[in-house]
Parts: C-alpha cells; sequence; structure tokens
C-alpha cells in the first residue's frame, strides 16, 4: 500500500487548518525556500532532430504540432501555449495511415500553464517523516487521490462560479472570455522527472508520444535536481473548450475549506 503525505507547519495540519491553500506555478516560482520553489518550474526545453527518413503513425502529427495536442484519455484537443522554433520541416504526404518525414528539427519549449499545483509527496510507509524541513505532516491513502482531487475540483470551481474576478481580472470580459463558458479540470498523478534541456536524434515511436505528452503535461515535469521529492500532484487547469483560459497574473493561490477534506486525514 501507498500514501501521499503533505509536509506543513503544525498549525497548517488539515486537522487543524481552516483552509487548503492551491497554488499557482507563478507563486512556486517565486517562492524563497528552493526545496519549495523552482524559478524555472515547468520551463523545459526538447529538440527533436529527425536527420533519416522516417515513417511514423500519422497521430504523431498532432502530438508534435502545436496546432492541436491530445490531453487526456477523451482524445479531447487541449490548445495550450508553448514556442516552437522550426529549423526545419520536410514531411510528405500522409499515406494510408502513415506520415513519410524526410527530414524534421525543431526546438520546443514549454513554460508550464497558469495551472493551479496542490502538492503532495507519494509515499510507501505511513510512518514517513515530514520532508522539506517541515515540523509535521498529515497522509492519506493513494487510493483516496481520485475522490480528494475531485472534492478539491468541485470546490473550486464553486468558488469560480461565484467569484470569477478572483481568477480572471477585472478585464477578462474586455479579453473576450465569459466565465459561464469556463471551467476547471483536473490531472493528477506522479510528477515525472528529466533534464531541463534535451536532444532528440531520430527519436523512436515512444518517444515522440513522451514529447507529445510533455506538450501537454508540462506543468507536471519537474528537473531531476528535484528528483528525490517523490512529488505527487494534483493539477487544475481552467479550459474554455480545448483551451486554456489565462488566470490573472497576480494570482498566487486560493484556499479551500479545510474541513471538507478532513475525511481523507489517516
Amino acid at each position: 500500500m501507498s500514501f501521499l503525505m503533505k509536509s506543513c507547519k503544525a498549525d497548517h495540519h488539515l486537522k487543524k487548518a481552516d483552509s487548503i491553500r492551491i497554488g499557482t506555478l507563478g507563486y512556486f516560482r517565486k517562492h524563497p525556500d528552493p526545496e519549495v520553489g523552482d524559478d524555472l518550474e515547468a520551463a523545459l526545453s526538447t529538440r527533436v532532430e529527425i536527420r533519416s527518413p522516417s515513417v511514423f503513425p500519422s497521430q504523431v502529427l498532432t502530438a508534435i504540432l502545436p496546432q492541436g495536442i491530445d490531453f487526456g484519455d477523451n482524445a479531447k484537443i487541449l490548445r495550450r501555449p508553448h514556442q516552437m522554433y522550426l529549423n526545419h520541416y520536410h514531411i510528405n504526404k500522409v499515406v494510408r495511415g502513415q506520415v513519410h518525414i524526410e527530414r524534421y528539427d525543431c526546438r520546443y519549449v514549454t513554460e508550464g500553464s497558469d495551472a493551479l499545483i496542490f502538492c503532495m509527496t507519494l509515499v510507501k510507509d505511513q510512518a514517513s517523516d515530514p520532508r522539506l524541513g517541515y515540523s509535521s505532516s498529515w497522509k492519506m491513502r493513494r487510493s483516496s487521490a481520485e475522490r480528494f482531487g475531485k472534492k478539491l475540483l468541485a470546490e473550486l470551481n464553486g468558488k469560480f462560479r461565484d467569484e470569477p474576478v478572483y481568477f480572471l481580472g477585472e478585464d477578462h470580459e474586455e479579453n473576450g472570455v465569459d466565465p459561464n463558458a469556463v471551467s476547471f479540470t483536473l490531472h493528477h498523478a506522479p510528477v515525472k522527472y528529466r533534464a531541463r534541456n534535451v536532444h532528440l536524434v531520430d527519436p523512436s515511436l515512444t518517444e515522440l508520444r513522451k514529447l507529445g505528452h510533455l506538450l501537454k503535461n508540462s506543468d507536471m515535469v519537474k528537473t531531476l535536481n528535484y528528483v528525490d521529492q517523490d512529488e505527487y500532484r494534483f493539477c487544475f487547469r481552467l479550459l474554455h473548450k480545448d483551451t486554456l483560459v489565462k488566470l490573472r497574473s497576480d494570482l498566487e493561490h486560493v484556499d479551500i475549506n479545510a474541513s471538507f477534506f478532513r475525511r481523507y486525514t489517516l
């Protein structure tokens, strides 16, 4: 059996605290504690270089081209801002579901999204000590993660419906955002760790699929110097249909009533 642990100050223990705090990626980029914060959180660079003529399933194009990135298990297209620096692009026609790539050289730069993040630690022992220099912690069974995350999602969407300006800013109508047409979605999983900069030469189909996963989930990836944190992350993204909606630039965190979640603690 495995558990999820939240390391915290004693007065922030879920059984005592008034609220659960969910932070933005911007909050973690500015956090002064290097064990908690990373000024380049979710900033990753991947160069893909196909030097030899290759054949891949046509679905690869939706994974590596910015027009549409497959998101989640429902084959929905998630459009997220990321930069694509194209050096060379030579792709022949798609024939019988196969795409023939003569040569391809491109660098992808991701910075994550305006996601709201709740971080925990994946541990095997219920008696595990707190991490990150904290004096206290609370734990729940990993099997409770889905219910816990969905409850957080429901409360977050309720808070958004009650006070959309808090999330979007006063000028959201001028920016064309209708609060009634957007909502938060949930993605939760163990964080993946990789180098900040990666160069793929003549990548395999598996490597290209991993790149597609990275492009749509860069806010679920951290660099290798954090690998010992064993982080499990709940990621909440604000979507309008298939497009990520930008949160207000100075939003750092959202506080959710903790009383709804005490039943999950062990």
